[in-house]
């Protein structure tokens, strides 16, 4: 029996709409709605897949996320340390924002590249240096 699919399909359009005029992201979190089996495969059918998966490994965490094929919904999945899921959500968005670059990691970015760039140009003028390439 169909609980709560409906109404989430509902939210989903509505985000949908919203993001379009505004940019403003809108994540459903499914793990913490009550939803039957029969929500569940109703939802992933409508849903249905889209052509990318995205899987983020660290240390702490693995993140998976799936696009749908209705554009801008993706599906997504937190595990913990054991690969347990711990969080299942529905993110409207352009691109699952758990997965963007933070600002600090792309200025670390910029000074290692400084770095490489720096000894590269000492390389160049005494030959020695690391090898990059």
């Amino acid at each position: 029996m169909l609980m709560n699919a409906i109404p989430i399909l509902y939210e989903i359009q509505k985000a949908l709409e919203d993001f379009i005029k505004t940019g403003r992201n809108h994540i459903i979190y499914t793990n913490k709605i009550p939803l039957s089996e029969e929500d569940k495969e109703f939802l992933l059918d409508v849903l249905g897949e889209g052509s990318i998966k995205i899987e983020y490994k660290s240390k702490r965490e693995y993140i998976t996320f799936k696009e749908t094929s209705l554009i801008g919904v993706w599906l997504g999945v937190v595990h913990d340390v054991e690969r347990k899921p711990i969080l299942e959500i529905l993110e409207i968005n352009s691109f699952p924002f758990m997965l963007q670059a933070p600002k600090e990691d792309m200025e670390d970015s910029i000074k290692r590249l400084k770095d490489i760039l720096k000894d590269f140009e000492n390389k160049d003028e005494s030959k020695g240096g690391k090898d990059y390439v």
